[in-house]
């Protein structure tokens, strides 16, 4: 919509011009009163909003025009620009970053999307990713050697993590060298820590065993992605959270190499992170930023005196429209031997394996059309059933296999009953099962068919070897 003095109010709908109406005088608002998105006076919309944004004193479009493909940016005059981000936390992205509340309600910032999500990961890119992190067992380890002895040198240590829960008063090592940290063990522990109310902390036990070396002074965000750094140039020790400097201090001594065993996302596997981490990298010999800087917006590099370099790329595991976060269990892992399409298929080992995607509203199918679709090879007869597929858990579009057929359910709450099929498993070779309920039919289809519905979930995802 908009407002051209001494014309009037002009309403587009997917660009296309679809009414004009004149307005005698200025437009007014009332002074003090809050501007509400989402919701007035009882009457509340249901859906989604995307790309919401206010120019003052531009009238962008006074003709038909073609919607942008991206989302939009803060041009000359914007005042608003918001519903951008998946992030928890909902950002006004123009100049004047005013604060967003949820007064009312819970909405949440979702992956949902009116843009095409591109996918570029092919042998010739790099498909950035990160490592997750559950902050129960889950950590990384690498053997300390001669490259990752810091000792004396200049170096650089940097990361960019999403906390799970940022504002919490918790542990969560980003990166640990020692498996006791003690007074002159060598040891250094960068992350989280009680101490400072749960803000990312530097320490060296060599300096002091008992307090952190370096504190940034703000609680980090959660589940946002956030880059700290910590850079040695001389005995000046620097903290750097989004490229700003926002701790220092001085040291003189010597980090000397240790024994034990480098951890990324632990404390000596005794408390773990919780979140993701992405783009570790250790660069021992380089003081490599040494005032502000503008951390990079793609994968890091192994420049020169690069020690060791964690990009979490080219997930071998992923969700190809790029709106969910994948997680795998236990031995889950892509193989090449067995394949139906591509150069792979994701394994099960039939014990603790499984793909987790958190919850998410485009994966909710109890309302509306719906269609899921994959391949399977089963590799041998399962004693009693077994979940192939499970949407939410209480029958809700689960498909299971039991030791003769595989058994499927198209029951979903709310409607009521469920629709059952059960078909011969093949001693070897791929099946393919295609599931749908639409206003027509509601059904178990067991053949390969091109359903054009509400929901599809990309067959890579569950083809089973």
């Amino acid at each position: 919509m908009t407002y051209v003095n001494g014309t009037g109010v002009r309403l587009f709908v997917n660009g296309v011009l679809e009414n004009t109406t004149a307005i005698t005088g200025t437009p007014q608002s009332a002074s003090g009163t809050p501007l509400l998105i989402g919701g007035f006076n009882s009457s509340y919309f249901d859906g989604y909003i995307s790309n919401l944004r206010i120019v003052k004193g531009t009238a962008l479009y006074t003709s038909t025009f073609t919607p942008s493909t991206r989302p939009l940016t803060a041009v000359a005059n914007t005042s608003l620009l918001t519903c951008q981000t998946s992030q928890s936390v909902i950002t006004d992205e123009s100049t004047n970053k005013f604060t967003i509340t949820t007064p009312l309600g819970t909405p949440k910032a979702t992956t949902k999307t009116p843009f095409t999500l591109t996918d570029t990961s092919t042998s010739n890119t790099t498909y950035s990713g990160s490592y997750f992190f559950n902050g129960i067992d889950n950590h990384l380890t690498t053997a300390n050697t001669a490259q990752t002895a810091l000792q004396s040198n200049n170096f650089t240590i940097e990361a960019w993590c999403a906390f799970a829960n940022g504002i919490a008063n918790s542990f969560g090592g980003i990166y640990t060298n020692y498996n006791t940290f003690s007074l002159n063990s060598n040891s250094i522990y960068l992350g989280k820590h009680t101490q400072a109310s749960g803000r990312v902390t530097f320490w060296i036990s060599n300096n002091s065993a008992s307090e952190p070396f370096l504190s940034d002074p703000t609680l980090p965000p959660s589940n946002a992605w956030i880059h700290y750094a910590i850079v040695r140039n001389g005995s000046t020790f620097t903290m750097y959270r989004d490229g700003v400097s926002v701790a220092s201090g001085t040291y003189a001594g010597s980090i000397t190499a240790s024994t034990n065993l480098s951890r990324i996302g632990s404390d000596a596997g005794i408390s773990y992170f919780s979140g993701y981490i992405s783009n570790f990298r250790i660069v021992n010999g380089t003081a490599v930023y040494t005032s502000d800087f503008t951390p990079s917006t793609t994968p890091l590099q192994p420049i020169a005196n690069t020690a060791l370099l964690l990009l979490g790329e080219n997930s071998g595991i992923y969700d190809a429209t790029l709106q969910n976060n994948m997680k795998t269990n236990g031995n889950t892992k892509v193989r090449t031997n067995v394949t139906k399409y591509g150069t792979g298929g994701i394994f099960f080992g039939g014990t603790s394996d499984n793909i987790l995607l958190p919850y998410s509203q485009s994966l909710n199918i109890i309302r509306g059309d719906f269609t899921i679709e994959f391949w399977i090879n089963p590799t041998v007869t399962p004693g009693g059933f077994v979940y192939v597929l499970s949407l939410g858990g209480g029958g809700c579009g689960d498909v299971r296999a039991d030791s003769d057929a595989l058994d499927l359910l198209a029951k979903r709450v709310g409607n009521g009953g469920e629709e059952r099929d059960a078909l011969a498993l093949p001693s070897f070779g791929f099946l393919s099962v295609d599931v749908r309920d639409d206003l027509r039919v509601r059904a178990i289809h067991h053949k390969a068919l091109l359903v054009l519905a509400g929901l599809r979930l990309c067959a890579r995802l569950f083809e089973v070897e």
